[in-house]
């Protein structure tokens, strides 16, 4: 079974050497985070030139992706090409039957990762140590809400995502 490793762009940031280009995948969105002429997008560029694959993940992943991320309350915290690694992990994982990993220090990444069982590993930092879920608490009246409002609907205050106990 083929390993391939779906690549967050903070993975591709910590400079950190990856081995077999060929082995590296990373959705459009990642690319397109890239400013045009820098060290990072030139270092980009070469990584893509010496085999480093380009994909686009499918609407099915991405839908799922979304359900789970406001499930978790991650959506929020979440980019779209953060979405876009995730889904492409599922698709592959799924559809090409391969054995597919996400390197990302991004926290959001891998709490969601974890709750779609999908493989990660940290590249500079620390790993998460366990799964979160996300609410919203209001600043003022401390109730808590599962999804966003733009103020309290009881006392007007500014709401504040917190993790879920």
């Amino acid at each position: 079974m083929n390993k391939l490793f779906v690549v967050d762009s903070s993975a591709l940031l910590s400079g950190k050497p990856f081995g077999d280009a060929k082995e590296l995948v990373i959705p459009e969105g990642i690319r397109k985070e890239f400013r045009e002429g820098g060290r990072d997008y030139r270092q980009l560029e070469f990584l893509i030139l010496a085999g480093m694959q380009v994909m686009k993940p499918s609407l099915e992943a991405l839908s799922e992706i979304e359900k789970s991320s406001l499930k978790t309350g991650d959506v929020s915290r979440l980019s779209n090409a953060d979405k876009e690694v995730l889904a492409l992990t599922l698709d592959l994982k799924r559809k090409k039957n391969l054995s597919v990993t996400i390197l990302s220090d991004d926290y959001s990444i891998q709490n969601l990762a974890e709750e779609l069982n999908l493989p990660y590993q940290a590249v500079s930092q620390r790993g998460i140590k366990e799964k979160f879920e996300w609410i919203y608490r209001c600043t003022g009246c401390r109730r808590r809400f599962d999804k966003k409002y733009n103020e309290c609907p009881y006392c007007g205050s500014r709401l504040r995502q917190v993790r879920k106990r």
